[in-house]
Parts: structure tokens; sequence; C-alpha cells
């Protein structure tokens, strides 16, 4: 029994690391970013433009690529990204701590400890192995998708 409730534990922390999906058809979220934040930049042309955010109005995006300062239409951006290192660090955090909750279940599990030693052993593992995986993700940022449009004449989702 104590085995299965570990396996739940281990899921929900993984779900909850990796989120939902949000909503990212609002321009807002984009005209909220800070100037100098890295972002790639998808249009409708099949291009796809990383840069420095130099400026966001309702109706304009302006990103410095490579020295050279680009504006791209609203309307001409399919999907916007930033660059983001706290997510990246969560995901980190709950794949560390999964992974040590693992390894410290294993390491006492595998000995002839009592039901309370290993919880220790899981408790533990996870302590220690969480900030690790913080670190490598933080080390490694991914991409958030802050805007992102269906592109036009493509087929809409069934309800």
């Amino acid at each position: 029994m104590g085995r299965i409730w570990m396996l739940l534990l281990i899921a929900q922390m993984a779900l909850n690391a990796f989120g939902a999906q949000r909503d990212h058809a609002s321009w807002a979220k984009v005209e909220q970013l800070r100037l100098s934040q890295t972002m790639r930049v998808l249009c409708s042309d099949q291009r796809t433009w990383t840069g420095r955010l130099v400026g966001v109005s309702s109706d304009t995006l302006i990103l410095n690529v490579g020295g050279t300062e680009r504006k791209i239409g609203r309307t001409d951006v399919v999907r916007a990204d930033v660059r983001s290192r706290t997510r990246s660090a969560l995901i980190g955090v709950g794949i560390g701590a999964a992974a040590g909750a693992g390894v410290g279940y294993a390491a006492g599990s595998g000995s002839n400890l009592k039901s309370s030693e290993v919880t220790t052993a899981v408790v533990l593992g996870t302590v220690l192995i969480a900030p690790v995986g913080a670190v490598i993700g933080a080390l490694f940022p991914g991409w958030k998708t802050v805007y992102r449009i269906e592109p036009s004449g493509s087929p809409q989702p069934a309800k």
C-alpha cells in the first residue's frame, strides 16, 4: 500500500511541475513583457526571428536581431516565446524531487529498514536531489509560449 501512495505522490509532483496548458491568444501578455527579454517569434510566412525585445505596442513588435531592429506586425505573429529560467528551474525541481524520492525509496526498501526509516530515506533523497534539478533547469532555460494563434486557413479543432 505504501508503494502505491509513493507512486501517486511522485506522479502528482511531476504533473504540478509541468503545469496545465494556458490560453495564449492574448496580445496583452506580449505587451507586458519587459524590454531586453530574449524572444523567439514565428511569423505567418514561416520565418522565425530570435532576438531581444526592443519595443511592443498594440499592433507591432520590435526585436533586435543581430544588431538590426526588426519590426513585426501583430497580424504577422503566429507564435511568440520567451526564455524562461524560472519555468525550467521549477520543472527541474519536480524532476529532481521525483528522482530523489525514487532513489530514497529504492535505497530504503532494499534493506531491512522499518517503515519510518524508509520514509526518512525518501524525504532525504527528495530534499537532497530536488535542488540539483533546479540548478540544472536554471542553467538550461527553455522557451515559454506567451502568444499563439491558429494560422488562417488551418482546420479548427472539433468541439
